[in-house]
């Protein structure tokens, strides 16, 4: 085995639980994106589509920095493409290594926390991919706001730091 993932199915979720979600009504368990996007970005229709998440991904370290990891990356979205997803996504601390890596797959920026999670010490970063046709239009407006937000993060100094150039792309 040269590389691994570990990949969870959420969204699809019903318009009362979407509505509720996004009043901050409910937090059911098991839908990290979705719920995020709805709660703290206001996407109510975020939980609607389909996400395969990537929880974990793991590449042999001998063989890291050779492609495998974007190449897994691509099998892994056609894969679930054809399982009907709309989107791959995944949330991870947001060092610069990292967003490169998920950039190089095809990915957009769709949220960014506020303070560092204990479990990395790194601000938490959402990204997306969308799989479907029905998902593009969704994926492009969650990059636009995103970008649209840290501009004016940081025309109000709001953001302790500088975004990296890889943000915004």
């Amino acid at each position: 085995i040269c590389a691994a993932a570990l990949v969870a199915r959420e969204g699809a979720l019903s318009p009362e639980l979407c509505k509720a979600i996004w009043q901050g009504r409910r937090r059911p368990r098991g839908h990290l994106f979705p719920q995020s996007l709805m709660a703290h970005a206001g996407f109510v229709e975020a939980g609607a589509f389909r996400y395969a998440r990537v929880v974990r991904i793991a590449v042999r370290p001998e063989r890291q920095g050779t492609g495998l990891g974007t190449e897994f990356i691509e099998t892994l979205s056609q894969h679930y493409s054809s399982l009907g997803m709309d989107c791959l996504c995944t949330s991870f601390g947001a060092s610069e290594p990292l967003m490169r890596f998920w950039q190089g797959g095809g990915f957009s920026m769709a949220r960014l926390g506020v303070k560092p999670e204990a479990s990395t010490g790194e601000i938490a970063a959402m990204m997306v991919k969308s799989l479907s046709n029905q998902a593009i239009s969704f994926v492009e407006n969650l990059h636009r706001r995103f970008v649209m937000n840290m501009k004016i993060e940081h025309a109000l100094n709001i953001r302790e730091l500088s975004t990296p150039p890889s943000l915004e792309q």
